[in-house]
């Protein structure tokens, strides 16, 4: 209980000071950005599933955060980032039964998709092939800030009852992961990135996997904006 108290303070405090360095490259521009270190925000599409769990879709949904690029060498640069919504989860999943006699008939059919939400934290090594095109890997450990089943069943019309469970108690506080990356950017006007990834899940989403071992597995698009002027090369 105090390691997951100290861990969800470390995460308010990450998040506190990201903003306020996003804020600070608004304010100041082109004096935080320098030939060695940029700032910038992060805006991704995930194609999300679990691993280990038949039957299951990919579902699509939109994160965002922040992200520092700290060039250590022409060829090799460090990515930490701080991820504020990072989603994961998965469509067409088995229904149960909650025992209530008048939901339960209703809801024999239902559509059902794992919807969770993390605090995330990449930190990538990239290698770079040339100065524009890089690929890179490494370790991301992501927080569980929400959970929850949502079933669409059809009375009357289609999809006309929704209802939510949620299920955070049930999933795994944290998430190990590993990231494998694919970018390029875009030097000739600013340096922004645009990039694949895969994220791999190595431990169980939920708490109780005896029934179906569960690992996050996503696909990411994603869209790397500078915050302030454009790191000058020497």
């Amino acid at each position: 209980m105090k390691k997951t108290a100290v861990f969800i303070l470390m995460v308010i405090m990450a998040a506190n000071l990201a903003h306020s360095q996003v804020l600070i490259a608004l304010l100041f521009g082109d004096k935080l950005s320098t030939d060695k270190f940029q700032l910038g925000i992060r805006l991704a599409g995930n194609l999300e599933n679990f691993t280990g769990w038949e039957g299951t879709q990919s579902q699509f949904a939109f994160g965002f955060g922040i992200y520092g690029a700290l060039k250590l060498s022409p060829k090799f640069s460090l990515q930490p980032e701080l991820l504020f919504k990072d989603p994961r989860g998965a469509e067409r999943l088995p229904t149960k039964a909650f025992g209530n006699a008048d939901l339960d008939p209703l809801l024999a059919n239902a559509a059902v998709a794992a919807k969770l939400a993390y605090v995330s934290l990449p930190i990538l090594l990239k290698y770079h092939l040339t100065p524009q095109f890089s690929v890179g890997f490494g370790p991301q450990l992501g927080y569980i800030s929400s959970a929850r089943y949502e079933y669409k069943a059809q009375v009357y019309a289609k999809d006309d009852l929704f209802f939510k469970e949620d299920i955070k108690s049930t999933v795994n506080s944290l998430d190990f992961a590993l990231a494998f990356n694919l970018e390029y950017t875009l030097q000739k006007t600013r340096p922004i990135q645009i990039g694949l990834r895969y994220y791999v899940g190595l431990v169980d989403v939920f708490k109780d996997s005896s029934g179906h071992s569960a690992k996050n597995s996503v696909f990411q698009v994603y869209l790397g904006i500078p915050v302030g002027g454009q790191p000058k090369e020497k």
